[in-house]
């Protein structure tokens, strides 16, 4: 039978040893600042209608600090597509829109959450030249989802 103060020492020892993981990986967060873009189908719930259509979207990722950043969408809705979106109470074919967002602990997932509206972006980090997010944006009435693999713009 091992006494208290081994068993202590092997909790002691394993908690060290989790925390230096952690810290070593939030040292490692990728560098994600620059300007994402991806073309993609969207699906609208608005005003009663369902309707699919194509957008663009650019990602412009202006300061990250750790796995924390802050940036703005820019996405345009193609002619064909007859749906409008809403900021606030505004219907908009296109806008600017801020989030912010975080890399997760595994240096690969990432969060999003629009400032001006309620969307959440949620995706993975494929590689340095891929980021693929789903959207979620839901409102009464009305609703957005879509999902992209956006490519850096050097």
């Amino acid at each position: 039978m091992l006494k208290p103060w081994r068993i202590f020492a092997h909790i002691l020892l394993i908690a060290l040893m989790v925390m230096t993981t952690l810290i070593v990986r939030a040292q490692e967060m990728p560098d994600v600042l620059g300007t994402w873009t991806a073309h993609y189908r969207s699906a609208v719930y608005a005003k009663g209608g369902f309707e699919i259509g194509e957008e663009t979207t650019t990602l412009l990722i202006e300061q990250q600090d750790g796995e924390f950043f802050v940036g703005a969408t820019i996405w345009e809705m193609n002619e064909e597509f007859s749906g409008t979106s809403d900021i606030g109470e505004q219907q908009v074919v296109g806008s600017r829109e801020t989030f912010i967002g975080m890399i997760g602990l595994d240096g690969e997932e990432i969060t999003m959450a629009e400032v001006e509206d309620t969307g959440i972006y949620r995706g993975r980090l494929l590689d340095k030249d891929r980021l693929m997010l789903t959207y979620i944006e839901s409102d009464l009435g009305d609703a957005v989802l879509l999902r992209a693999i956006f490519t850096p713009q050097h």
